[in-house]
């Protein structure tokens, strides 16, 4: 099962929109009960750059990216294969 949403996360994330496809994927994802473990998660709602740092990199990337991801600033984070984890640790503030 993991494979296979891999693989459609990876064909949406080359599509013209790429955001509406991964959110539709996502959205589908949420209704297997069983794949996702509950967790409390309030993400921060402003950038504070006493906190965060900008990924110069991934911010190349958002500007070509569509218009509607344009306005996110991408936060650098530990890239030790734990990006996710660490992302969320990020955001979680």
């Amino acid at each position: 099962m993991f494979e296979t949403l891999l693989t459609l996360l990876g064909k949406a994330s080359i599509t013209n929109s790429y955001y509406d496809q991964i959110k539709a994927i996502c959205q589908q994802i949420e209704t297997l009960e069983w794949l996702l473990t509950p967790i409390q998660f309030t993400p921060v709602a402003h950038f504070d750059s006493e906190i965060h740092k900008v990924d110069q990199e991934a911010k190349l990337y958002l500007q070509q990216a569509s218009l509607d991801v344009q306005n996110m600033i991408p936060i650098e984070v530990a890239a030790d294969g734990n990006c996710l984890y660490n992302s969320i640790m990020c955001l979680s503030g």
